[in-house]
């Protein structure tokens, strides 16, 4: 399926509409959701393993032809779902985000990035019902932080050093909001 950068996030609408019967069909979900990673890498190398993938210096990288295509991102939950992920993290633990923290332009073009997926799917608005981070369904499956699961993952638990543990999800999710009911999707740039 290729690699493509992006220049504007109507291109993800668009995909998300012409994906969403198929999402639809096969999530195990009632709808698709869309699920947060980090990569827990470099700014510079996108992943396969993503939708979507957004680069240190905001840059938009589309890895599919379809929303609906299977990637290996959220365990049990790959069918139908959607995944948009942050190159960012590489020795990132819970007391520090390493080297690689989430840049300002990825985490405000990712949240353009999921909110114009997720009005490509009909949402009005973004919930933790059609938006999760990968450490907020990890917790729900048992593999979050605290389990003690040698696979535990808690990607955008938190967005920069010092903020809260969990605060993540309802930072992202209020941008994404923000993204939703403001025509403000001019991309973000990092110089890097």
């Amino acid at each position: 399926a290729g690699m493509r950068i992006i220049d504007s996030v109507a291109e993800l609408e668009t995909l998300a509409q012409d994906s969403f019967a198929d999402c639809n069909n096969a999530t195990a979900y009632n709808l698709p959701v869309v699920f947060g990673h980090w990569s827990a890498g470099s700014y510079g190398k996108p992943y396969e393993d993503y939708h979507v993938c957004i680069m240190g210096n905001g840059q938009i990288v589309v890895c599919c032809e379809s929303l609906a295509d299977r990637k290996a991102h959220t365990w049990r939950r790959n069918s139908g779902n959607v995944a948009v992920s942050m190159m960012c993290c590489a020795g990132a633990d819970t007391n520090s985000l390493g080297d690689y923290p989430p840049t300002p332009a990825q985490i405000e073009n990712f949240c353009r990035a999921v909110a114009a997926i997720l009005k490509g799917f009909g949402y009005t608005n973004c919930t933790v019902d059609n938006f999760r981070t990968h450490g907020e369904q990890a917790y729900i499956d048992g593999y979050g932080l605290g389990s003690g699961d040698p696979q535990t993952r808690w990607d955008l638990s938190f967005l920069a050093d010092g903020e809260t543990l969990d605060s993540g999800g309802d930072v992202l999710r209020g941008k994404i909001n923000y993204y939703m009911t403001n025509d403000d999707n001019e991309l973000s740039t990092n110089d890097m």
